[in-house]
């Protein structure tokens, strides 16, 4: 449910629900400081007042197969968990949850920086002038509820299973 979460927010970010208020809050220019926490955490400027603390995390499997459907056929596709979050971070205080990835002396900033407030690149706004892509942040009307959401597990019918478990595993 937590890996669910995490992915849909990094992944979906799209600044088509825009923060209201002055454009000059809504575009930053986002960047990695040289100095490290005291954890050995990632600092992050967003802009005055938000700079996460960013460690990494891991939700994934290792491996794992990500199934769709595509006019009623189910596709499964094999998937490296840890190739797909080597660049997912969280800060716990500031609730956040983003992928950072740096490219070319410039980084690209995804996902959640608050419960409300979502970040993604904005390339087609002008860079700073040191060259760093611009990003914009947006709010979200509601925080996500996913109480209901299930993460349905389906063995394929070649697997056989020599005991299942029923109950909580810690």
């Amino acid at each position: 449910m937590l890996a669910f979460f995490v992915l849909v927010v990094i992944f979906s970010a799209s600044p088509e629900s825009a923060l209201s208020g002055p454009s000059a809050e809504r575009f930053v220019y986002p960047r990695l400081l040289q100095a490290r926490g005291a954890n050995g955490e990632k600092l992050l400027h967003i802009r005055d007042g938000l700079t996460l603390h960013l460690e990494e995390t891991s939700v994934l499997a290792e491996n794992f197969i990500f199934s769709t459907f595509e006019n009623g056929d189910q596709i499964d596709t094999p998937m490296n968990g840890r190739e797909l979050e080597k660049n997912v971070y969280r800060d716990r205080n500031q609730v956040a949850a983003v992928s950072v990835e740096e490219k070319d002396g410039t980084i690209e900033v995804r996902g959640a920086v608050s419960p409300k407030l979502r970040i993604a690149p904005s390339p087609l706004k002008a860079r700073s002038e040191d060259g760093q892509i611009a990003h914009e942040i947006f709010e979200i009307e509601q925080n996500g509820d996913f109480k209901e959401d299930e993460l349905i597990i389906r063995r394929p019918p070649s697997l056989k299973v020599a005991r299942t478990y029923s109950g909580w595993l810690p």
